[in-house]
């Protein structure tokens, strides 16, 4: 390692401070008394002169940077420089505790603490601003501020000790004091903040984002050194010292000390070795003033950490304040690149906390925030330390994935996403007692994730108690419309005439120089972002580079501020605006925009208008990966799970194929481009239909045709598209788009350009030869007419988009099927916008409640070593009421429900927040049942008591017209006495299979506008429809098959479908799905054996479907090839006729084959 440089080398100071050292018998105190010789200061005053101003150069060149490139749209409220006046006309306190900062770093290099004389300080963070990003617009607001204000801010001084190879062994944090007057309670504070727990000092990534400013060898090993040691685990070698320092211009005359020379301060607890410094000068106050008398720019400007010097001239100052960084300095933007060992410390820090798995610390974390969240008692073995300690990793996450993200490691982003959910863990009030503004850094940390639905639902839940910033709040949501609104709310005010005249210098007036410096960052805020918003809603913008830059450069002024974690999410938020141009839809269609007709280049910009303004201006990884696959043009399978937004590929898709630019002269057709949509049942093809409409015809200024052909509400033989010129997007189920070919296709087969085929994983047979032979297999049905589209699609040279949602290990041969060809590869991503869990609800014995979770996102949630504790609710809910007649039914299911309803009910219930959520039970069998069960609790026997509140009629008139209709439709279709109809009165949803189209449309409509929150209804609601269900309660592991005439259990994909459902996007972080279960205790009071039985297989059924969900377990998943049920027909077939034939050559059964009329059900063969 090269000689070492200390910015605090002092020549002179050993001859103007006499040095007296004591020490505690144990070796573990020292005391330290530097005394004056004034009669010396006018010797080492130039010297000490030059120190300070090298200390605050740094500063300097951030405020300078800060001024440079004005964004402001009506024009620079003020023309001077924010750096004048900096630190020279800042009040004498504030320059006071600078100077007695700078003086702990002058003992750390010059004095040896406790006999170590290669101590180095790295750099200086002045704290010359009390701005706190997370409380923006509402920054002068300090009464109501000062209130939650954070109780953490970081070092004063630090310092550190490196062995020859530039390990870092030893830290020397330093609490520095500077005073004219002595005052005891100062003594105490210091000793009381050196006492804190962390043994790696809080500051260590600001000191590397200052350093990493600078291209030098000094500022590369610095780098390198504070990265390893924040990002390893702690060293045995490694020591963490404390270091009192403390200036005072009143001399003591009872005691030569004012602090102990024998023992640590009683309210120093750490137990680390410490020093107490005492320094004793004369007239502190015209020292401090002397010192800083010199203004910073008649004095050398010096680089700090290579100790360039040079004279600023003129020129040099313009340079300056233009953004272009003066010559001589060293200043890049771009990061010192990280050595090796920093990448693998990296890399190995993220697999340790973020790989395949949670770690018990980190699923103990989740257990209590998952408590506390609900309203109950945290564990019993929580410590108060382990919230610090989870904040430090993810801290140390975050800096790791800007690691790997510079090593050019796509795995980056994985470090982001466990950072994030640790954020949002640590965000309840409860585990962030110091008020850090957790949940924006949790919702910066998502949108860098490539999580913006995440990070919009953590805001949208976490409701401000008015003094967060609503801009930040708006840009991390990324509601780029509600952000400009913001913005211009701001800039009405801001050009008020007040705010216009302030033309002095920032500092120049002490009561009001912190008001000034606010107003600068907001501002400078609020014009970057205004840009930010033009860039997203219209697509041009030229001053967005140096908006980014902007943003970058407030962050770098937040790191002189007092609050830590305010400057990270300053620069998170920088980032986060690069991340939203790389990931804007725009930018992602461009290529398709450039493949399609003018005509079809309005719509689309149409369509990126609405989705501006639907808040649905990102483009999520999912859809990323689907849209690299349409700017192909080719066919292709795109396998993603449920809420990863395959239903914004479709309508992209649609508006390429509708509106392509084609030379291609076989099309035999004049008529405009037809698209047919497939879906597998009414319910999908109603809400798609619903969906397409409202995106579509007001894209397109209703110049689209979107209608369904499902059996539903406005389809006849001679419906308008068929001869229309018009483009036509048709919505069919499996039946009625093969009853269409039949009857109607020769009139539109040409002008299919596309076809989508929802849900396409249903083409699986799903092992049941008895519906083939009886040509009652869906799957069959599908894969036959798709075979027929297929033939005349290829001809035509369209395309095939199969959609679907369930990773069963057939992707392959999915694409394969799709493309027609061997070996081809779907668009493939595990990507989900909302984490899932999925858990037990337990039904206790005397009508209680108790709540197990098992799984989040594949993974088990077990906190302690040996794998057995998982997070759980203790009582979640008050118990029952008195059920009646349910509460002794000999069926263990019946008993159940009214667990389940009394669940459903609290769950859609508002919480302390005022905020509801959508809960769907689930039923797979008797949907009927459930509803009589459900109206008979709610007439009769739970007619008086008081119930959860989950149901209020609407006020707003757009629902209330909704809700009216939707009653309406009901009593129509079903009557006033119908169980639908009771029970939509009461706010309760019944939705099954045999629902009018009409009807499930309006059903539909209250749901998605949250009109109701309670939903009964069978899987044609669950299978594939976008609804936004918080909650998926499941009351039964089996369901009815009519070719076996019994029940049978789910398997792990029926299963992995029904818990697919819940999360909602924007809304929420999580989707939550509990499976109803006797607990253990019930099951041993039950007397009946068959009973009891059933009821412990249903336990042993649930942990087997947990453990194939379990991401470890997917090797092992249950389907693991991909039957197709033609030639499972005719692999029967064959079978059949060569047990008739006697004969073995498969060349003789095919051309029996090709020869024989189909065989009728009543021939023999049918009963093999």
């Amino acid at each position: 390692m090269k000689e070492r440089q200390k910015i605090t080398r002092f020549d002179g100071i050993s001859k103007w401070l006499s040095n007296s050292v004591s020490e505690s018998e144990d070796k573990r105190y020292t005391h330290r008394l530097l005394t004056e010789d004034k009669s010396q200061r006018d010797i080492i005053i130039n010297e000490l002169i030059l120190i300070v101003q090298k200390a605050h150069e740094d500063a300097r060149y951030r405020l300078r940077k800060l001024a440079g490139n004005s964004l402001a749209p009506f024009g620079d409220f003020s023309k001077s420089d924010p750096s004048d006046g900096y630190p020279e006309r800042l009040n004498i306190i504030s320059r006071q505790g600078y100077f007695g900062e700078i003086f702990s770093g002058i003992i750390a290099e010059n004095f040896a603490p406790f006999g170590q004389d290669d101590w180095e300080v790295p750099a200086f963070l002045f704290r010359f601003h009390l701005v706190e990003f997370q409380h923006l617009e509402f920054l002068n607001q300090t009464e109501e501020i000062a209130k939650k204000r954070p109780g953490r801010t970081g070092d004063d001084c630090l310092a550190f000790l490196r062995n020859s190879e530039g390990v870092i062994i030893a830290s020397l944090v330093c609490e520095a004091k500077c005073t004219t007057n002595h005052y005891t309670k100062m003594i105490a504070e210091a000793h009381k903040k050196a006492s804190g727990p962390h043994i790696k000092p809080v500051d260590i990534p600001q000191i590397i984002e200052i350093l990493g400013d600078y291209d030098d060898p000094f500022s590369s090993e610095w780098v390198d050194s504070l990265r390893v040691l924040w990002l390893e685990k702690v060293n045995i070698n490694y020591e963490r010292c404390d270091l009192i320092s403390y200036i005072c211009g009143e001399h003591p005359v009872r005691n030569p000390t004012w602090i102990s020379p024998e023992k640590p301060h009683e309210q120093y607890t750490a137990g680390r070795r410490l020093e107490a410094v005492e320094i004793h000068l004369h007239e502190v106050e015209n020292l401090v003033i002397s010192v800083y008398s010199q203004p910073a720019s008649a004095t050398p400007s010096v680089n700090i950490y290579t100790q360039i010097v040079h004279q600023p001239d003129d020129s040099e100052f313009a340079f300056a304040t233009s953004d272009v960084i003066v010559e001589g300095e060293v200043l890049q933007n771009e990061m010192t690149q990280p050595s090796n060992e920093v990448i693998a410390l990296a890399t190995e820090l993220q697999k340790s906390l973020a790989g395949s798995r949670l770690t018990p610390a980190i699923a103990k974390l989740y257990s209590q925030h998952t408590r506390l969240r609900a309203g109950g008692k945290g564990l019993t073995g929580w410590r108060e330390d382990e919230a610090g300690e989870r904040l430090n990793d993810a801290m140390r996450l975050v800096e790791a994935a800007f690691i790997q993200r510079e090593a050019g490691d796509t795995n980056w982003r994985n470090g982001m996403l466990r950072a994030g959910e640790l954020f949002e863990w640590l965000s309840h009030p409860q585990l962030n007692p110091d008020f850090l503004p957790i949940s924006l850094l949790a919702a910066a940390v998502y949108e860098l994730a490539g999580y913006p639905a995440r990070a919009a639902g953590l805001l949208n839940e976490d409701i401000s108690e008015g003094i967060e910033s609503e801009i930040l709040r708006s840009l991390l949501k990324a509601d780029f419309p509600s952000l400009l609104q913001r913005l211009t709310e701001y800039w009405a005010t801001a050009t008020s005439s007040n705010f216009q005249t302030e033309t002095s210098l920032l500092w120049d007036d002490t009561d009001t120089d912190a008001d000034r410096f606010n107003k600068l960052i907001v501002k400078e805020t609020a014009s970057s972002l205004g840009i930010l918003c033009a860039k997203m809603r219209w697509g041009n913008e030229p001053r967005l580079e140096r908006a980014i830059e902007k943003l970058s450069d407030i962050a770098k002024v937040l790191l002189h501020g007092h609050d830590t974690y305010s400057w990270l999410l300053g620069k998170l938020c920088a980032e986060v605006t690069s991340v939203y141009i790389q990931t804007s839809l725009r930018h992602h269609l461009e290529l398709l925009s450039q493949m399609i007709t003018p005509k079809g280049r309005d719509f689309l910009e149409r369509y990126l208008r609405q989705s501006y303004q639907k808040c649905k201006a990102l483009a999520w990884r999912s859809q990323i990966c689907g849209i690299e696959r349409l700017a192909t043009a080719e066919s292709f399978a795109l396998c993603t799970p449920t809420g990863s937004g395959k239903t914004t590929i479709a309508e992209i898709a649609i508006l390429q194929s509708l509106f392509f630019e084609t030379t291609n002269s076989n099309n035999l057709s004049n008529s405009d481009p037809l698209v047919i949509y497939l879906v597998p049942s009414r319910a999908l093809a109603i809400e798609v239909e619903s969906s397409l409409s409202r995106v579509l015809k007001r894209s397109t200024n209703n110049n689209v045709i979107v209608t369904g052909l499902y059996g539903g509400t406005n389809w006849g033989p001679t419906d308008v598209w068929l001869t229309s010129e018009q483009p036509t997007v048709l919505i069919c189920t499996y039946e009625k788009a093969e009853a269409l070919m039949k009857f109607l296709g020769t009139l539109f087969i040409r002008r299919v350009s596309l076809l989508v085929i929802d849900e396409a994983h249903a083409v699986q047979f799903d092992g049941n030869k008895d519906s083939l032979q009886k040509s009652e297999s869906r799957s069959l049905r599908l894969e036959s007419l798709s075979a027929r589209l297929f033939t005349y699609i290829e001809q035509n040279n369209s395309r095939i988009i199969a959609l679907s949602a369930v990773a069963s290990q057939t992707e392959n041969a999915l694409a394969s099927w799709i493309e027609n060809q061997t070996n081809a590869s779907p668009a493939k991503t595990y990507y989900r916008s909302t984490r899932q869990l999925i858990g037990r609800l337990e039904c206790l014995p005397a009508r209680g409640f108790k709540i197990n979770y098992d799984l989040l996102d594949g993974r088990r949630l077990t906190f302690e070593e040996d794998g057995q504790a998982t997070p759980f609710i203790q009582s979640p809910f008050p118990t029952y009421p008195p059920a009646g007649k349910l509460e002794t039914n000999k069926s263990s299911g019946k008993r159940l429900r009214p667990h389940l309803f009394w669940t459903a009910m609290h769950l859609a219930s508002p919480d302390d927040k005022g905020q509801q959520r959508a809960v769907l039970i689930s039923i797979t069998q008797q949907i009927g049942g459930y509803a009589e069960d459900f109206l008979y609790l709610l007439n009769k026997k739970w007619t008086k008591i008081s119930k959860p509140l989950f149901f209020q009629p609407p006020s707003e008139p757009e629902k209330v017209k909704i809700w009216e209709d939707c009653l309406r439709s009901c009593e129509d279709y079903f009557g006033t006495d119908s169980r639908e109809y009771q029970l939509l009165q009461k706010g309760i949803v019944i939705h099954h299979g045999k629902m009018p189209g009409l009807m499930a449309r309006l059903l539909i409509d209250l749901i998605r506008e949250q009109i109701v929150h309670l939903v009964v209804a069978t899987s044609t609601l669950s299978e594939g429809v976008n609804l936004p269900f918080e909650t998926v309660l499941i009351p039964s592991l089996q369901r009815w098959s009519d070719n076996d005439q019994k029940y049978i259990d789910i398997n792990s994909r029926e299963f992995g479908n029904l818990v697919g459902r819940a999360g909602r996007p924007g809304f929420g972080t999580e989707g939550r799905s509990l499976v109803v279960l006797l607990s253990t205790e019930s099951i041993e009071q039950i007397k009946n054996t068959k009973d009891k039985y059933n009821a412990s297989k249903t336990r042993d059924k649930y942990n087997s479907l947990i453990k194939n969900l379990t991401v470890q377990s997917n090797e092992n998943y249950e389907i693991s090839n991909f039957p197709s049920p033609l030639a499972q027909l005719l692999l029967h077939l064959e079978q059949q006729w060569q047990s008739i034939s006697l004969s073995s050559s498969q060349d003789a059964f095919l051309i029996w084959l090709e020869q024989t009329a189909p065989l009728s059900y009543n021939n023999n063969l049918s009963e093999a």
